[in-house]
């Protein structure tokens, strides 16, 4: 009997360890990425990731903060070329590519600046399809928000490229949901993609 509850409780423990262990180390990856983000370099190509369009056509909170960013970003360094990625969702008006050229053209970005890749649905998508539009001699900068870098990151090496990551601060109405959904994805992209 006192050996059925001590096995119990060891189980319940191992579980709990590893649960916590699912649990951080992508937060950990998240974190570290966060850093890494902070003391970035300077980059003369912004590729920017796509999110979502709302039915009316107006822009994700995410979205807007990752086009903020990339402009904030440039008033530093001037950029040669603006790549935006993302297709159009069943419930998007138009492909968030050209929702993000509009918005950087409103803001004085010129339109032969822009290269919208328009076909992506993930962020591999958006790497993969996003890859063929950036120079050889690019030094090329990725902006997403903040929770979204590691494994923006980690899709980027996967397809050849070499960038600096630029984080664009999450929403505080979405940051845990978001946080909760990356760790997810983040397994995902690790053991599945």
């Amino acid at each position: 009997m006192q050996m059925n509850r001590m096995k119990k409780k060891w189980i319940a423990f191992s579980l709990l360890t590893c649960s916590c262990f699912v649990a951080l180390f992508p937060l950990v990856r998240i974190e570290l990425e966060k850093k890494k983000s902070a003391a970035s370099g300077e980059a003369n190509v912004l590729l920017v990731l796509g999110a979502q369009v709302r039915p009316d056509g107006s822009l994700s909170k995410s979205l807007r903060a990752r086009l903020d960013e990339a402009l904030r970003y440039s008033e530093t360094y001037p950029i040669d070329r603006w790549i935006v990625s993302g297709g159009q969702g069943s419930d998007e008006p138009i492909a968030e590519a050209d929702a993000m050229a509009l918005y950087l053209i409103e803001r004085g970005v010129p339109n032969e600046r822009i290269v919208r890749e328009r076909e992506s649905t993930s962020t591999l998508e958006n790497m993969e399809k996003s890859a063929p539009f950036v120079p050889s001699d690019a030094r090329l900068g990725v902006v997403t928000n903040d929770f979204h870098l590691a494994r923006s990151h980690y899709y980027a090496k996967r397809v050849g490229l070499s960038p600096l990551m630029i984080g664009a601060p999450t929403p505080d109405a979405i940051r845990l949901q978001a946080t909760v959904r990356e760790i997810a994805a983040l397994w995902k992209a690790w053991l599945v993609d």
